[in-house]
């Protein structure tokens, strides 16, 4: 491991956030929801606490971490005949997204919405249900919906990178729920986002906070960490400079997020019982309701952040070139 650490400090690792190249191993853990036992290793940026993975996967091996059972992609269908349930809570996740493209947009004026690494795509087909506008969604793998081509055959959905977004698209509403902490070139993305928005562009990111409570009580074994697939993990400060830095200004931090924190603790307790992630999640559903209630009570009242952030950003006017 300290040769791991003299290595990285030699090579002067530069963080993408703040530029420091004061950089420092943090934690080494195996691939989560899945068979492998490969070690992977995150470092801290100690100026600004960016963490981020290194080194990654190649695009190619990266792939094989998000296979058929993978359980984003897999959807309410993964807890078998508590599938409606599940369809549920979807559903509800679905609609505070759309609260909050509400509160920051007016639905009058929104024509095109693009949604990056768009997975299984119920999100736009819910802002279809409230904007009349053009959906697209994106995806490196089309596995989110290829099963279900004809349940989302009026929404633009197509298998490809940021690269592949048309220059003209100009949407008014970008949304990145869960991908920015993907993305191997956070820096290229926001900048190529900014490029094709107009200036009234609303940017809307979710990604996990790393300065919350489920990252400190489960530290190397949070599910925040979802290695080897997140290669970024930001916190309020950086998250802000990285924007700043490529085009936007941001509006809003909401620390409550959209996603039910519940669910990183859940994942992160199972990842540490050893779930086996390609069976169906019907055997866990009873277990995990009745934690997901006694989670509730316990942050009822809670105003710290429990596992995410949304982001919401307006372009800088003259400042992406």
């Amino acid at each position: 491991m300290n040769d791991l650490k003299e290595k990285k400090i030699k090579n002067k690792e530069v963080c993408i956030a703040c530029n420091s190249s004061e950089i420092q191993h943090l934690c080494t853990n195996t691939a989560m929801m899945h068979e492998s036992s490969r070690k992977f290793n995150f470092f801290i940026c100690k100026m600004c606490k960016l963490v981020f993975l290194n080194p990654r996967l190649s695009l190619s091996e990266l792939k094989d971490y998000y296979t058929d059972y993978y359980l984003p992609y897999r959807g309410p269908s993964a807890w078998g005949k508590y599938e409606k349930f599940a369809a549920i809570s979807q559903k509800r996740l679905d609609a505070r997204r759309l609260k909050m493209l509400k509160l920051h947009s007016s639905s009058n004026s929104v024509n095109s919405i693009l949604d990056i690494g768009c997975g299984n795509p119920t999100f736009l087909e819910a802002c279809s249900r409230l904007f009349k506008s053009s959906l697209h969604g994106i995806d490196f793998s089309d596995n989110g919906w290829k099963k279900e081509k004809e349940r989302f055959k009026k929404l633009n959905l197509k298998v490809g990178s940021i690269d592949d977004i048309e220059t003209n698209l100009s949407p008014d509403i970008i949304s990145l729920w869960h991908y920015l902490e993907h993305d191997y070139y956070p820096n290229k993305t926001l900048k190529k986002l900014a490029l094709i928005s107009s200036p009234k562009t609303k940017l809307f990111i979710e990604v996990p906070n790393f300065d919350s409570i489920s990252r400190k009580k489960y530290k190397e074994n949070w599910a925040g960490f979802h290695t080897p697939r997140h290669t970024f993990l930001f916190s309020p400060k950086n998250i802000e400079m990285l924007l700043n830095r490529n085009g936007w200004q941001v509006d809003l931090i909401d620390l409550k997020g959209t996603l039910n924190c519940y669910i990183l603790s859940w994942m992160s307790e199972m990842e540490i019982q050893g779930l086996d992630w390609k069976n169906s999640m019907e055997n866990q559903f009873w277990n995990f309701v009745f934690n997901l209630v006694k989670y509730k009570l316990k942050h009822i009242f809670s105003k710290e952040s429990e596992g995410v952030m949304t982001v919401v950003a307006t372009k800088f006017q003259n400042k992406v070139s």
